[in-house]
């Protein structure tokens, strides 16, 4: 509808929760270790600055810290209710995603296997 804003969100899952769907699903060991939400925030101003002079993107900032340790769930109800909006199941959505990602990453590796194979490297891939 015209100048209304929807969230579309289906079932609430943690930060966690989603990594272990992902690995689940990519054939991937579970993560066991996790850095706690107070060395993430001490150690991130450093990070900045050092990727800021690397003039590369950071791993994490201060604020995606602060983004994903705080509990958010929303509600799609007024997308359901005034759109018809259907959630698909999120294991559906994550099996595209992490196929999509094997797919490209697959596609990247041939590349650069071939651009390597040409210069005389031996390559494996």
């Amino acid at each position: 509808r015209k100048g209304n804003c929807y969230i579309l969100s289906g079932k609430y899952l943690t930060i966690k929760q989603l990594l272990d769907k992902v690995a689940e699903l990519s054939g991937q060991k579970k993560i066991t270790k996790i850095l706690s939400t107070k060395f993430l925030l001490s150690v991130s101003a450093f990070c900045e600055f050092y990727y800021k002079l690397k003039k590369k993107k950071p791993l994490f900032t201060k604020y995606s810290i602060k983004t994903v340790s705080v509990y958010q769930e929303f509600s799609s109800q007024k997308a359901f209710k005034e759109l018809g909006y259907k959630a698909r199941p999120i294991t559906q959505t994550l099996k595209r995603i992490v196929n999509a990602y094997k797919d490209h990453n697959t596609k990247y590796l041939k590349k650069k296997s071939q651009k390597l194979s040409k210069k005389g490297a031996l390559v494996r891939v």
